[in-house]
């Protein structure tokens, strides 16, 4: 026999008004098909006939909570991403960029970095540029000075890289075989220049990130630990859960940091175009553009012919993939049971940026051969913030109303289908238990160290690269010291290869 029918009806969703209909009709006959699945259920067909459409946007006190511990967080680790000295506009790009498309942008630091240990290892295995480093410093490969040479030699290629994406490897070396000594010195004094140049923001990302982890910490302890009463609780598992959707930006921000970003669009082609005076080489080093390998976060060239750059998009894929398995994973356990609105929007977002990933890809094969870099950033930026980043943030924000505050959000619609979807009105009991399991701590950290452990790998394939970007004072101090005389009058002596066949006794020199 059915009761609803005597109980009043409601024009507008409430969830303690609809749990206090839900109970007292169970509690009058148990029995009745809006609640076959127990106390403080009420199935979906239930819910909108008794506690009306719509949705209740959360007390102005729970969404000026939740800016203060998400919003402004995660806002506060974007503005540390390094974005260069290239103003307001190319930084709203830089930042659609990373949030419309983080997999592109991870991976573009992770080529850039790369791009710096590529440059190590051919000088290093030139021995042209061996034998002449070790004849000007009469050391062996295995001294510190030597390493810090190949440093110095890595560290100008990678800055001229910044300014027109181009190879100048060969002519570099060709002409430090010319004229070693003043070459090696200059370039020495260049390298130093620069790493001292590059500005790092490393205290303040840190700083951002264990806010950012911090704020995840503190909403499970208001959820699970400190809540009291049978009022929902503004900081449930979904909302958590949105806040580990985004935990890729850590591995991305941490990353910016150790490329760092010089000052002003002019600081690196002067100290270039100096050094190309002070050798005699043309050095291709104008002002720096962002879009043409001035912005660490994106390479226009879609390489990924080698093991190590194939490697690094897949890092870059995990770590999205990861922060979103987990964030789905929590917002499916938590009551309802299932694939509700919120599941359903965090496996939106993911397609999202696989999407966008997709789209950046084509358009930089698209612009291969006319390399019009500047409209192909500005057409992906543009991609990046209508078709992604806006609709997305859009979406957290009228989510953080109580968007989702509805029957049709909390019944697992999705995956139980609408005969079988019902609301259970009862969730502190449940998450309670969910608590008690540790479930949800385990995922929360599981997040946190998954993330450090794809980082740890992320540094581990470009590691000989980050000293290129990152010098100790005693790294630089000996490039200066052997950079006095520069502008002593110059004797060129060119740099051989001797060779000795030993059969007929005959010495080759090139």
């Amino acid at each position: 026999m059915s009761t609803h029918n005597m109980l009043p009806h409601h024009n507008q969703f409430a969830f303690n008004t609809c749990r206090s209909s839900a109970l007292e009709l169970w509690m009058t006959n148990p029995n009745d098909p809006y609640v076959i699945f127990g106390r403080g259920t009420i199935t979906l067909t239930g819910c909108l006939d008794l506690c009306g459409p719509g949705y209740e946007r959360y007390k102005a006190s729970d969404v000026l909570n939740s800016i203060a511990t998400w919003i402004l967080p995660l806002f506060l680790l974007i503005a540390n991403l390094s974005y260069g000295p290239y103003g307001w506009l190319e930084c709203i790009r830089t930042a659609s960029h990373l949030l419309g498309d983080p997999i592109d942008t991870i991976s573009g630091l992770l080529m850039k970095l790369e791009v710096a240990r590529e440059y190590r290892q051919r000088v290093e295995t030139s021995r042209a540029l061996r034998n002449c480093i070790q004849e000007h410093h009469q050391c062996g490969e295995g001294d510190d000075i030597y390493q810090e040479a190949t440093k110095d030699l890595a560290t100008i290629l990678t800055a001229i890289d910044d300014h027109s994406l181009i190879d100048f490897f060969s002519e570099l070396e060709r002409h430090i075989r010319r004229n070693p000594a003043t070459s090696l010195s200059a370039c020495a004094a260049a390298a130093s220049e620069l790493a001292e140049l590059r500005v790092s923001n490393k205290f303040l990302t840190i700083f951002a990130v264990l806010l950012y982890v911090l704020s995840i910490i503190t909403a499970y302890l208001q959820t699970f630990i400190f809540s009291e009463g049978t009022e929902i609780s503004h900081h449930l598992p979904h909302t958590i859960a949105l806040r580990e959707l985004y935990y890729w930006l850590l591995p991305a921000v941490i990353l910016s940091t150790y490329t760092g970003y010089f000052p002003s669009r002019h600081t690196s082609g002067r100290v270039l175009q100096r050094l190309g005076q002070d050798i005699g080489l043309d050095i291709p080093a104008g002002p720096v553009e962002s879009a043409n390998g001035g912005t660490y976060t994106w390479r226009p060239i879609p390489n990924f012919s080698t093991i190590r750059q194939s490697i690094g998009l897949l890092l870059a894929f995990l770590s999205v993939s990861l922060a979103f398995a987990i964030a789905f994973l929590l917002s499916w356990v938590t009551p309802t049971q299932g694939l509700g609105c919120r599941g359903l929007t965090q496996l939106g977002f993911f397609a999202g940026w696989i999407i966008s990933f997709g789209m950046s890809c084509a358009l930089k094969r698209i612009f291969a051969k006319s390399r019009n870099y500047k409209l192909l950033w500005r057409l992906v930026t543009a991609k990046d913030f209508f078709l992604f980043a806006a609709p997305m943030l859009t979406v957290l924000h009228v989510a953080f109303m109580g968007w989702w505050n509805n029957c049709r959000c909390w019944s697992a619609l999705w995956s139980r289908g609408f005969a079988t979807a019902y609301i259970n009105l009862m969730m502190d009991k449940r998450i309670k238990e969910l608590a008690d399991s540790g479930i949800v701590l385990t995922l929360i950290f599981g997040a946190i160290i998954g993330q450090m452990v794809l980082f740890s790998f992320m540094l581990l394939l470009v590691w000989r690269g980050l000293p290129i970007f990152i010098r100790s004072e005693k790294g630089i101090r000996p490039s200066f010291e052997d950079t006095e005389g520069i502008s002593s009058p110059v004797i060129v002596v060119e740099c051989v290869e001797i060779s000795i066949d030993t059969d007929s006794k005959m010495t080759n020199i090139t």
